[in-house]
């Protein structure tokens, strides 16, 4: 690990958030991890509703970076309380942003593949965005205030990962294969899930390199959820494992949600890829890594 410096630490605000934790663990000392109230005892304390960034800056930086990853990123709360989620995922972010910008801290504010329509896939860094979903829209607004200014913001896939009952979505489908279940996928969707470890280290990567402007990070290669959970299945009967559940294939529209959800969202994250030279686990691997968990 490289030692502690001025020069490249990290403020990670919203750091008890799964993105967060794997973070804090890659850059260990170098990282200063806030919590709103769920984090461990020793991680300072920031309510990005309430407080203001600058006494964190001056107890414990100076920093070279900061992660914005607090913000309400339940589309259906988005959706149902539109105000709530724009104070918090563009006026407080925009302001916090903007504080960090005034002190030389460069913000790294992380978006979502949301802010595409899903209709074509393989969104690239050019490819004009347009959100169906509140989440992305407030998303897209931050985005667009950062533009020509000295920060990154990198768009995330699907991001999961696999310890037991982290609730994501290859755990979740774990727990309802060990018990047996119906499991009810949309066979529609498409998707390119990224394992958080990956995330954090393409993060990492992303700051040691100084790089600035906007970038895709999710898995270079997607799937069908369908496909996804018949390649889970196939980790899981290889570990000499049963499935006496059933899968149902349905539409992605048969899930009853606040507003449509964009059928193919997945992102191309190679110009991330040629800059940093991250290596991304496949989705095979990451169903293997669940099913080992599970012992």
């Amino acid at each position: 690990m490289a030692s502690s410096s001025s020069s490249d630490r990290v403020l990670v605000l919203g750091g008890s958030c799964a993105i967060g934790r794997a973070l804090k663990a890659r850059l260990g000392d170098r990282a200063v991890a806030t919590h709103r109230g769920k984090g461990p005892q020793d991680w300072p304390r920031f309510d990005a509703l309430v407080d203001a960034v600058d006494p964190l800056l001056d107890r414990f930086g100076p920093f070279r970076h900061a992660v914005v990853l607090f913000a309400e990123s339940n589309p259906d709360r988005c959706a149902k309380e539109p105000e709530a989620a724009r104070r918090l995922n563009v006026e407080r972010t925009v302001g916090i942003v903007d504080r960090l910008l005034a002190r030389g801290v460069m913000p790294v504010f992380t978006s979502t593949e949301s802010v595409f329509d899903g209709r074509k896939g393989a969104y690239v860094e050019t490819d004009a965005p347009n959100p169906l979903m509140t989440y992305g829209k407030l998303k897209l607004e931050v985005e667009r205030h950062l533009e020509g200014k000295r920060a990154l913001v990198v768009r995330l896939a699907r991001v999961v990962g696999t310890t037991p009952d982290d609730r994501t979505v290859f755990t979740g489908w774990l727990g309802d294969i060990a018990a047996g279940k119906t499991i009810r996928v949309a066979a529609d969707n498409r998707f390119a899930p990224i394992h958080v470890d990956d995330v954090a280290e393409g993060l990492v990567r992303l700051m040691d390199r100084g790089l600035t402007g906007l970038f895709h990070l999710g898995n270079p290669v997607s799937a069908g959820r369908l496909e996804m959970l018949e390649t889970l299945l196939d980790a899981w009967r290889r570990a000499g494992r049963t499935f006496s559940g059933r899968i149902e294939p349905c539409r992605f529209a048969d899930f009853p949600t606040l507003e449509p959800r964009p059928l193919d969202s997945t992102i191309v994250p190679a110009k991330l890829i040629a800059a940093t030279g991250l290596e991304i686990r496949s989705i095979e691997t990451i169903c293997r890594q669940a099913v080992a968990a599970q012992d």
